[in-house]
C-alpha cells in the first residue's frame, strides 16, 4: 500500500511539474478580467504571443490564471522591447503592478528607460546623502525620472515629480501618463495596448517617500541650510524648480523651491528662496516636490543571502599595498535592492578615502535575493577583506 502511495505522490508531483512548464499560445486560452483558463480552469504555465508572421510577439509567466513574474515583448523586427516582472494584476483597472527591473529598449536595442519597482512602488533613482551638519540622511536630489544624460558627478540628470494633495492623502486618482499631474511613487502599466507599452501614475495607498524614507518636518531645512553656509561641500542640490500648475499645465515660480513637510497641522508647503524659507498649506491647484530624509535605526538586521555580487576582487588590484577590513552598512528592501549604503567607519580598519570610495561603487552592482514577506527594510553590515 505505501509503494502505490509514493508511486501516487510521485505521478502526482511530474503532472505539477508539467502543468507548470507548459507552453500554450495566449490566444488558445480563454480570459475574463485578466484570469486566463483552459478547459475552463485557471491555466498556469508559459503564454506566448506572435507576430502574423509567426515572430515571438510577447512571453508571459501565468499562475492559476494571473500573469505574474517575468515577461518578455518584442518588435516585430525581433528586437528585445520590454523586459521586466508582474507582481500583481489589478482586476478594476486592468493594469499591472511590476516588480524589481523594467527595462525599455528601441527597436534598434539601445536602452531608453530603466526603473526598478518594489511591489509596485518606483524605487528611485537617487543616492543618499549623510549631512556632516546634522547627521541627518537626505535623498541627494528630488523624486524625479532619468533621461539618462549625465552631470559632472556621475548622476543621471532628473525630470522632476510633482506630488499633488491626492498623492499626500493617498486618494485614488489616474491621470494620462503625458501630463505632470499628480504623479507618485506608484506605477501600474498596461502592457501592450495598442500595441505600445504605456504608464500609468496612480495615487494608491502609499506614501510618497520610498521604503525607510520620511519627508521632512519644519526647522530640518533650516538647520541644513544654516550649516551650508559654512560648508560649501555638502550640496542638499535643493535647486529651484517651481510648483506644478495643475490648471494651465505649467511650471510656475521657478525662482523658488516647493517641498513637502509634515507638521503638526498635517501636511504643509515649505517654499526655500535664496533669503528665506517660509511656510504655507497646499494648494489643490498646484503639486509640490519632494526631499525625504531616511531613517535606517528602525529596521532588523540584514539576514538574507546575496544572489549577485560586485567585483569586489578589483580593490584588491586597485589597492594592493592595502591590508584590512571595509565595513559597509547597508539598508535593503523587500526586493533585495540596496537602498542605502555607507562606510561604517567604526568597523572599518583600512582607512584610505579612495578605497572606501570604490567599495561603496563595488556595493552598486550586488543584489539580495527577495522576500516580500520581509520587513519593508532590512539594514546590517557587509564586510569586504582585503589581504
Amino acid at each position: 500500500m505505501k509503494a502505490y502511495i509514493l508511486l501516487f505522490k510521485i505521478i502526482g508531483i511530474v503532472l505539477l511539474l508539467n502543468a507548470c512548464s507548459s507552453q500554450r499560445q495566449l490566444s488558445d486560452l480563454s480570459t475574463n478580467s485578466g484570469i486566463f483558463t483552459q478547459n475552463n480552469r485557471p491555466y498556469t504555465g508559459l503564454a506566448v504571443e506572435y507576430y502574423p508572421d509567426k515572430s515571438k510577439k510577447a512571453e508571459y509567466n501565468i499562475i492559476w490564471g494571473e500573469k505574474k513574474g517575468d515577461f518578455k515583448i518584442w518588435y516585430p523586427n525581433g528586437q528585445v522591447r520590454a523586459i521586466g516582472n508582474i507582481y500583481q494584476h489589478l482586476k478594476t483597472t486592468n493594469q499591472y503592478l511590476l516588480h524589481r527591473s523594467l527595462r525599455i529598449f528601441d527597436e534598434n536595442g539601445n536602452q531608453i528607460l530603466e526603473r526598478n519597482y518594489n511591489r509596485g512602488q518606483v524605487v528611485p533613482f537617487f543616492n543618499p546623502l549623510r549631512s556632516p551638519h546634522s547627521g541627518k540622511i537626505w535623498m541627494d536630489r528630488s523624486h524625479g525620472s532619468p533621461n539618462f544624460t549625465v552631470d559632472s558627478k556621475g548622476y543621471f540628470s532628473l525630470t522632476p515629480i510633482y506630488f499633488g494633495i491626492e498623492a499626500v492623502d493617498s486618494k485614488v486618482g489616474i491621470i494620462d501618463s503625458y501630463t505632470w499631474g499628480k504623479h507618485s511613487t506608484n506605477e501600474k502599466w498596461n502592457l501592450l495596448s495598442n500595441n505600445k507599452v504605456l504608464p500609468l501614475n496612480i495615487t494608491e495607498s502609499s506614501s510618497i517617500c520610498p521604503p525607510g524614507y520620511r519627508l521632512p518636518i519644519q526647522g530640518e531645512f533650516e538647520e541644513e541650510l544654516k550649516g551650508m553656509k559654512s560648508d560649501t561641500k555638502f550640496d542638499l542640490n535643493l535647486i529651484p524648480q517651481g510648483k506644478w500648475d495643475n490648471e494651465r499645465n505649467i511650471v510656475v515660480d521657478e525662482g523658488a523651491g516647493y517641498f513637502w513637510i509634515k507638521s503638526d497641522m498635517g501636511y504643509e508647503i515649505a517654499r526655500i528662496s535664496e533669503s528665506s524659507i517660509e511656510y504655507g498649506l497646499p494648494d489643490e491647484q498646484y503639486y509640490y516636490s519632494v526631499r525625504c530624509l531616511f531613517t535606517p535605526s528602525q529596521f532588523p538586521g540584514l539576514r538574507r543571502s546575496v544572489i549577485k555580487y560586485g567585483n569586489t576582487k578589483i580593490l584588491a588590484s586597485q589597492y594592493p599595498q592595502l591590508s584590512g577590513t571595509l565595513t559597509i552598512y547597508l539598508c535593503i528592501d523587500r526586493s533585495g535592492r540596496i537602498i542605502f549604503r555607507e562606510i561604517n567607519q567604526a568597523e572599518t580598519t583600512i582607512r584610505n578615502p579612495e578605497a572606501q570610495k570604490s567599495a561603496l561603487e563595488v556595493m552598486n552592482q550586488f543584489l539580495f535575493a527577495a522576500d516580500e514577506f520581509a520587513p519593508e527594510v532590512e539594514c546590517g553590515d557587509y564586510f569586504i577583506r582585503l589581504r
